[in-house]
């Protein structure tokens, strides 16, 4: 049976303080009832169910029978108050189950904060490993880049060698032909120039800014003797070259005519220019003896 007082303030029922029945059958006076009331929902604080639509205590029926039965107690002289909870007891009991239900909502309002943000660095993710994957790649690129700009650096320094090496030899070749500008060509040194191609085995030519014509293998040595200002102007001027093969690559070495001499330089990897005559060094060894 239940008590003739509220189960939450411990107020006896009266013709003041009614009590209103739930739907799960358990009783509480109207005060109790609007304190229990949130968000248009009663939560039962005895069985801890919901009754969803409730907005005040006026939408719960007055339990009749439990007035009845406290108004026919009194008339007998009786009591119906078995195992009766403090006032105090039973309000902290009702507090603790609305903070309970408080803590749950926010927890559960937390686990779906916590999910949107782990889809986020889940995102975040992905975005930053392909971003790393990119620049790994680019600096794969980069790498390559600088490897050949290094290549290409050291090919311009040797290039700079060669152009300073040939910057001195056509300033020897200058000196040579102002010198020669003074005094008067003898034929010792035309006969010298003569012999040198008399014993040329092989003498290729490209276009020449000189004299507008081609020399063969097959051309008589009367012929060079017979021009031999040509041949010494050719040599003097830096266009005739020497050239040997080796390791499937080709070597030149520069000639050029100082004091009426024919000397020959060491043999360079190197470009010639393509008006020149070109002699193996097999024919030419001996102008170092000459």
């Amino acid at each position: 049976m239940e008590s003739s007082d509220c189960r939450l303030c411990a107020e006896t029922y009266s013709e003041s303080i009614r009590p209103r029945v739930l739907q799960c059958g358990h009783s509480y006076c109207s005060g109790c009832v609007e304190n229990l009331i949130k968000d248009v929902n009663l939560s039962c604080p005895t069985c801890m169910r919901d009754h969803p639509g409730v907005s005040s205590s006026a939408d719960l029926p007055i339990n009749y029978d439990l007035e009845q039965s406290i108004s026919d107690l009194k008339r007998l002289g009786g009591s119906c108050q078995p195992n009766k909870f403090q006032p105090n007891i039973r309000k902290n009991i009702a507090e603790q189950v609305s903070n309970a239900k408080e803590l749950l909502l926010s927890t559960e309002d937390m686990e779906t904060q916590l999910e949107k943000y782990r889809k986020f660095l889940s995102s975040y993710l992905g975005d930053q490993e392909e971003l790393h994957r990119k620049l790994r790649n680019m600096m794969k690129w980069h790498e390559s880049i600088i490897k050949k700009t290094k290549k290409e650096t050291q090919k311009i320094v040797e290039l700079q060698e060669d152009l300073k090496s040939n910057h001195k030899s056509l300033t020897e070749i200058l000196l040579s032909i102002t010198n020669e500008c003074h005094e008067t060509m003898n034929r010792s040194s035309a006969d010298a120039i003569a012999k040198v191609l008399v014993n040329m085995d092989v003498i290729e030519k490209s276009k020449l800014e000189f004299p507008n014509r081609e020399l063969t293998a097959s051309q008589k040595a009367d012929e060079m003797k017979r021009n031999p200002d040509f041949w010494k102007k050719a040599i003097a001027s830096g266009k005739v070259f020497a050239v040997e093969s080796s390791h499937g690559s080709l070597r030149f070495a520069e000639m050029t005519l100082e004091d009426d001499k024919v000397y020959l330089y060491h043999l360079q990897d190197r470009e010639i220019p393509p008006s020149a005559y070109i002699i193996k060094v097999k024919s030419v060894c001996f102008f170092l003896l000459y």
